[in-house]
């Protein structure tokens, strides 16, 4: 069951995600809802991200750079 939240923007942002809304065809908490589940998404996968790096680290003594990585998994 969806719940409601209430949150308030500066004008200059309700109005971006007004646009963007109408831009799309959603409405405005489509917008703001696909917008928290990136943000929760990537916020997740950055402390990942964070968490492999000082495993990594404590493994190797080397910190590997995303070039490294990239390098090795291609």
């Amino acid at each position: 069951m969806r719940q409601v939240v209430s949150i308030s923007f500066p004008p200059d942002v309700k109005q971006q995600v007004e646009d963007l809304a109408a831009k799309r065809g959603i409405s405005r908490s489509d917008v703001v809802r696909e917008a928290v589940k990136e943000y929760l998404i990537l916020t997740e996968m950055r402390a990942l991200r964070k968490e492999a790096i000082e495993k990594v680290r404590g493994a190797t003594g080397r910190e590997f750079t995303d070039e490294d990585v990239f390098e090795i998994i291609s």
